[in-house]
Parts: structure tokens; C-alpha cells; sequence
């Protein structure tokens, strides 16, 4: 998030520009609102420790329930008063519960829920809270060892082009990195060279595509 104390460089309003549009499309996929994000984010005194600390900066020493968002902290970032972690949504304490049950729709297994989780959302102890989630769940019990490892999950239909996109990169190709991104209602393909797959790098490839 652009520091509002100072003027953002092009490159600052380029990267809250993406992040913005990708948080949207993963509260839409998680069924979550962002204004309850935001709300619990509030209500969530760690994170509102958090929040503090990226807005002002961390100090060197921090208290022992920081320490995860400490290792994290060059990493950490505020998009519209919700905390993101390379691209993935912090969870406050008080929708985590929800946000399991959602992800175990299907009843995938332990890796599979992970591999899910790790797309969408993150908190200091969520792969702990998964393994319990499952242990917990008397159908998974069930049917071990049966367990599928992949997720029954079906990606939500766009309305319009564009309103979700896939992106990877290919490569290195011909002494290039090759950027592809798909819309996930049309199909259509677009396909961009790069030298350098940094963040800013990346943004800046991705808004000249969508202003094309």
C-alpha cells in the first residue's frame, strides 16, 4: 500500500492497483465480504499490532505473538484496511473457523486443503489448524484412507471478460520469461516477454493488458 505520507511512485499505485483487483476476486471465491474483513480485522488486536507496525515500521525487537508477521514482515501489505500476504488474505482469529469450513467443502484431504488454502489465505497457524480440521471432521475419519486428494472445488462463473484472470509464467525461453495470462470466460490467451519477473515488473505488464 502507497505510504500516505508521501506522494506513491507510479510503480506503488501500480501494485496497490493489482493487489486490489486480486483481493477482490478472492474475497468473491471465499464468499467473504469486505466489509467483514475489515471489521473483524479491527476487532483483532494482533492484527491491529500488525496494521501499526507496516504503517509505521517494524522495530527490531518484537513481542513473541508478532514474531510470525515479523519473518514476514518485508512481505506484508495493506490493501483497503485488509492485511495480504504475498497476494493471499490475512485471516483475523474470528472468521478462521469459517474460512476452514469452507475450504473443506468436498472433504479434500490434508494436502489438497492445504495447496487450497495456500492459494486464497494465511494465518500464523493455519496448517495446524488444518490438520486438526480434518482430524475433527467424523466423515474424513470415515472414509480413511480413502480420502481424495484433490478438492471437490469448482472455480465461480464470470459475469465478463476479464473479471478473473489466470496468470503463470513459462520459461525461461529464448533467454526470456514468458508471462500468460487467461480469462477465465472467454479462454482468450495473452502472452507478454520478460527479463526481470519482479513484482513491480510483473504489475506493470499486467495493467498495460488490461488498459490494451
Amino acid at each position: 500500500m502507497p505510504n500516505p505520507d508521501q506522494i506513491p511512485s507510479e510503480g506503488e499505485l501500480t501494485v496497490h492497483k493489482i493487489g486490489t483487483r486480486l483481493q477482490a476476486i478472492k474475497m468473491i471465491d471465499l464468499t467473504l465480504s469486505e466489509k467483514l474483513i475489515k471489521e473483524e480485522t479491527g476487532k483483532d488486536p494482533v492484527l491491529r499490532e500488525v496494521s501499526n507496525h507496516i504503517k509505521l515500521g517494524w522495530k527490531n525487537q518484537c513481542n513473541s505473538h508478532l514474531k510470525p508477521y515479523y519473518r514476514k514482515r518485508e512481505e506484508l501489505a495493506i490493501e483497503n484496511k485488509i492485511i495480504m500476504w504475498g497476494g493471499r488474505i490475512v485471516i483475523p482469529q474470528g472468521i478462521q473457523k469459517a474460512v476452514l469450513h469452507y475450504l473443506h467443502r468436498g472433504h479434500p484431504g490434508t494436502s489438497a486443503m492445504r495447496a487450497l488454502a495456500r492459494f486464497y489465505v494465511w494465518w500464523p497457524s493455519i496448517d495446524e489448524d488444518i490438520d486438526r480440521y480434518i482430524k475433527l471432521c467424523h466423515k474424513c475419519q470415515e472414509n480413511r484412507p480413502n480420502d481424495p486428494e484433490l478438492p471437490i472445488y469448482s472455480w465461480s462463473i464470470p459475469e465478463k471478460n476479464w473479471e478473473r484472470i489466470h496468470i503463470d509464467f513459462a520459461g525461461p525461453f529464448e533467454g526470456k520469461y514468458w508471462v500468460v495470462v487467461v480469462d477465465a470466460l472467454s479462454k482468450w490467451i495473452e502472452v507478454r516477454p520478460m527479463t526481470k519477473t519482479t513484482t513491480v515488473k510483473l504489475c506493470a505488464k499486467l495493467d498495460g493488458i488490461f488498459q490494451g
